[in-house]
C-alpha cells in the first residue's frame, strides 16, 4: 500500500465507522493527499455528482466504502 503515498486517494464513506478507521490509518502511514467527499458536496447516488467528483478531484485511487445503512 505504500506505493500509493504520492497518489490522490478518494475514500467514499470516509466519515463512517470503517472509513474513519481507514483514514486514521492512512494518515498514520504518511498519506497526505486523501479526500473524503461529504454527501452535501457530492451525492454519490447521482451520476452528475459522481462525474463532478472525478473531474474535480482527479483521483488515482478510489476506495468506495459509502453505503446507506438502517
Amino acid at each position: 500500500m505504500n506505493r500509493w503515498v504520492s497518489k490522490r486517494i478518494v475514500v467514499t464513506g470516509g466519515a463512517g465507522f470503517l472509513g474513519s478507521h481507514l483514514i486514521e490509518r492512512l494518515i498514520l502511514l504518511g498519506y497526505k493527499n486523501v479526500f473524503v467527499p461529504s454527501i452535501k458536496q457530492y451525492d454519490l447516488r447521482e451520476k452528475e455528482a459522481i462525474v463532478r467528483l472525478y473531474e474535480e478531484t482527479k483521483p488515482d485511487v478510489v476506495i468506495h466504502l459509502a453505503a446507506v445503512v438502517g
